[in-house]
């Protein structure tokens, strides 16, 4: 009942934005080590520091800033891309109440609303599509990735170990970053729809970090659970919704999830100093042997 009422006032206010007329612009949110800044479009900004930050690491603001979502339907025929600034559909993005901001548009009779809220490790979204009009719009095809940098302090990319962790309802793509010292945690982007019959699929870009993806091209790429590229490549999610019928709506949602890496305990740092310990005093023997 209380996320039913929590989600109802939300997009009220959603809905009182997209309809009052008046822009807005950047917004910020934030829990604990977490801070994600998002742009009129609703997409994450890329004109600031930070971008999308976790545990002191910057994941997308670094080297090539690369984060969008698509939109693309067939009737009535339309193809949007909102990245590095651009807002295609003329989206609006503020504060709504207390740890969560929206963002709404509209296109061919659909009106979007967007959710965005954040928790200690979780950026969370949650779209709704209503088709407020009298006639079907179909062929909704929506996506979402970005291409997941840390801030090492690299000039020439940063390549990370990108996998399938998820595919169907439980669709996901990990980016882990491999033997990197200051990097905190690896970043999960994943589906968190409620079991449904719109189609959906985790996929990584095998030819690029920057270019962003669209709905249809995330759907037809068949990467099976344990798909694993080492690159500078992007991840991503695309959903088919099919069509929205006049009078109804469909919702979608899925997350930016962070699993910090763990922290030896105490005995393992002396482990591992004993075990350098060791090591050094064979080396000194046996450069002690060979002089002999």
């Amino acid at each position: 009942m209380f996320k039913t009422r929590l989600k109802q006032s939300i997009l009220g206010a959603a809905v009182a934005l997209a309809f009052s007329g008046v822009a807005f612009g950047q917004a910020t949110l934030t829990s604990g080590s977490l801070t994600v800044n998002l742009d009129a479009a609703g997409n994450i900004d890329f004109t600031t520091l930070p971008g999308l930050k976790f545990g002191g690491n910057e994941y997308v603001n670094d080297f090539d800033y690369a984060s969008w979502y698509t939109l693309t339907t067939t009737s009535p025929a339309g193809s949007f891309i909102a990245n590095d600034g651009t807002n295609p559909l003329g989206a609006t993005t503020s504060p709504t109440i207390p740890g969560f901001v929206a963002t709404t548009f509209g296109f061919g009779g659909l009106t979007v609303l967007m959710t965005h809220s954040v928790t200690a490790t979780t950026y969370a979204n949650s779209i709704t599509f209503l088709n407020l009009s009298s006639t079907a719009v179909s062929g909704v095809k929506f996506s979402v990735g970005f291409d997941p940098d840390w801030d090492t302090g690299s000039t020439s990319g940063v390549v990370t170990r990108n996998k399938i962790v998820g595919t169907g309802n439980g669709a996901a793509a990990t980016a882990f970053y491999d033997g990197i010292g200051g990097v905190v945690a690896d970043v999960t982007l994943r589906n968190t729809t409620g079991a449904g019959a719109d189609t959906i699929a985790a996929y990584i870009d095998t030819t690029s970090c920057c270019t962003p993806v669209l709905g249809a091209t995330a759907l037809a790429g068949g990467q099976a659970l344990g798909t694993t590229i080492i690159a500078d490549n992007s991840i991503n999610l695309g959903y088919d919704l099919g069509t929205i019928g006049a009078g109804t709506s469909r919702t979608i949602a899925y997350e930016y999830a962070f699993t910090p890496h763990a922290v030896p305990e105490p005995e393992t740092y002396a482990m591992m100093l004993a075990g350098l310990g060791l090591m050094g005093f064979v080396a000194r023997r046996r450069k002690q042997n060979n002089a002999a």
